[in-house]
Formats: structure tokens, sequence, C-alpha cells
């Protein structure tokens, strides 16, 4: 079964929906949506994240649904194809297996040579507001390098509560979106921005450290060299990193490296990766590629195609897990 299929006696050739996700028009018949709706309780609204709506839409070539307001938030996790979406008035590409988050006026489109497929929800709630704000999302609502099973398994557990209705149905919604939260934090903290860290780090014994390492992450660098450079001892030093950051050093380290490849894959649509890695630190070209794939999800040649389609075949369809 592909990640994305929802069960085969809910395919649809183009029903006319209403709701979140929406067509504006139904072009063809391999245009259609599947929707699952929800009307949480009072009590459930005050305790969880609650879930309104949640679905699977495949887009035709021609598919655009303009910016209207809408309650809460919606998470959309592209399966195939590609489109775009609109987040504080920029437009931003949604790929396979990245996830958009939107609020509010939300333009959207799919992409013309390969319409987008997605599976959706939308949820309100106190802490999705306060991840919103927390993880930046108005700025950044593209998250990748998301565990691409886990990820897409949530959306179909949602769906199949809002189709089964089992009793504490908000608990087990809540408990599916609060993992679905923990993967956005993880795949947050693992692609920021190189020098994020030391400008939000409350920690001036580690600065020293932190700078030298967003510099030259690509240096073999040592625990004890790292220490002195902070005044500490390398056992002090060790446990107020791993505080300050939740890392310990070499794994800080390991992620910006990776961090450094990505931005050197984005400027290179063609070129050795071995070469790349080689910028990053890594004088093993495996060990940068199973660390690159933990970290990111996707190994060094499928991200840079992602982000070259037209050098690499974008209309490729992704391959399917079983």
């Amino acid at each position: 079964m592909n990640i994305y299929s929802i069960g085969a006696n809910e395919t649809c050739g183009a029903p006319a929906f209403e709701g979140a996700m929406t067509p504006a028009r139904v072009v063809d018949e391999k245009e259609y949506s599947v929707i699952r709706s929800h009307a949480p309780s009072a009590t459930a609204r005050q305790v969880f994240n609650v879930v309104l709506n949640s679905g699977h839409f495949r887009a035709s070539p021609n598919y655009r649904e303009d910016g209207r307001r809408i309650s809460g938030h919606e998470l959309l996790y592209c399966v195939s194809g590609s489109g775009y979406v609109v987040s504080g008035r920029r437009h931003f590409r949604l790929r396979p297996y990245q996830l958009a988050w939107l609020s509010g006026f939300s333009d959207r489109w799919a992409g013309e040579r390969t319409p987008w497929e997605v599976l959706w929800i939308r949820i309100e709630g106190y802490q999705i507001e306060q991840a919103w704000a927390a993880l930046s999302v108005q700025e950044r609502p593209i998250f990748e390098g998301l565990p691409q099973r886990e990820t897409a398994e949530v959306f179909h557990r949602v769906n199949r509560l809002l189709t089964d209705r089992p009793s504490r149905a908000d608990a087990a919604l809540n408990s599916g979106i609060a993992q679905l939260l923990g993967y956005l934090v993880e795949s947050r903290e693992a692609n920021k921005p190189p020098g994020q860290w030391a400008s939000q780090m409350d920690y001036p014994e580690l600065r020293s450290a932190l700078e030298v390492m967003i510099t030259e992450p690509n240096r073999s660098w040592r625990a004890g060299e790292l220490a002195k450079l902070c005044g500490l001892s390398e056992r002090h030093f060790f446990r107020r990193f791993r505080h300050a950051t939740g890392f310990s050093p070499i794994n800080w380290l390991r992620r910006e490296r990776i961090n450094l490849a990505q931005v050197r894959l984005q400027e290179r649509g063609s070129g050795s990766i071995k070469q790349i890695a080689e910028e990053a630190g890594y004088n093993d070209v495996f060990f940068f590629s199973r660390d690159f794939k933990r970290l990111t999800g996707s190994c060094p040649s499928e991200y840079r195609r992602a982000r070259f389609p037209a050098a690499n075949g974008e209309g490729a369809r992704h391959r399917s897990y079983r």
C-alpha cells in the first residue's frame, strides 16, 4: 500500500466536497478528495489539541484555491508531485515528503507538471498556537527530513479515528497530534540555519566553542581543545554543553556539518558528493550519507534531486513504501 493510500474503498472519482481542501473546481476525473470531519466536545477543546477535519487530496494540474479565513491550523503532508503555498505574503514550494503548516489566509496551488497529492489535518488548540510561534512557522512553514512512514501513519491514524469514532477519540487524536509535533520539533532542530545556536544560547562561557564550530565545522575538533577555549574542564564543558543544546559536542557538530552539506547541495545542481562530504568534514562518503539520511530523512543525491528537478527529471514519481 502506498504511504498515501487511505483505502481502496475510499478512492473517489471527483465528488463535490465542502470544507478545507475543497477544490476550486473539478477539472478532470483524476482530481478527488476524501474528507473526514469531527465535532469535538467543549471539554475536549479546553483540554486537548482538537482535530476538526482530515483527509486525502489529489489535485489536477489546474487546481488552485485562493486564500480565505479558516479557523485553526492546517498541516499538509505532500506524498507525491508538488505545489505551492503562501505564508506571510511569501510563496513556498512543497515537495514530496515535506510538510506545510498553514494558518489564516492560505493560497495554495498545484504544480503544473506534477500536481501534488497530500494528506492533511486541520487542528485547533492552545498548544498548537504556542508551537506555531515557537517554531517560527509563518517565516518557515515548510518542514523536511520527517520520518516518512511514521509521519504518514499519523495522518492515516487520524483518518481512521475520524471514520470509526471510537470512545475517547479526542484523547487518541491529541496523542497523534503530539507525536506529529514531536517530529516537527526534531525537524526544526536538525535544520537550524548555521549560526542560529550561537545567537540564541544564553551560555556565554560556551560562545567561543560554538563560534569556532560554526565557522569551521569541517575541522576535526577535539573536546579538550574546545573546553580549553571556554576556560572549562573537559568534564564540565561536556555537562554544560549538553545542558545548553540538548546534544553532546560531537552530535551538535555533526548537525552543523550536515547543515553545511545541505547548503552546498542546494548551491550546486551537479558535482561530486564526495567533494561535498569532504567540505563538510567527512573523509568517508558512507558515513556522510548515513548521517545525512539520519538527520534529513533522505540521502544526499535524493536531497539534491528534490531541489534541482529540471536537471534530474521532476516528473519521476517517488517510490511507494510498503
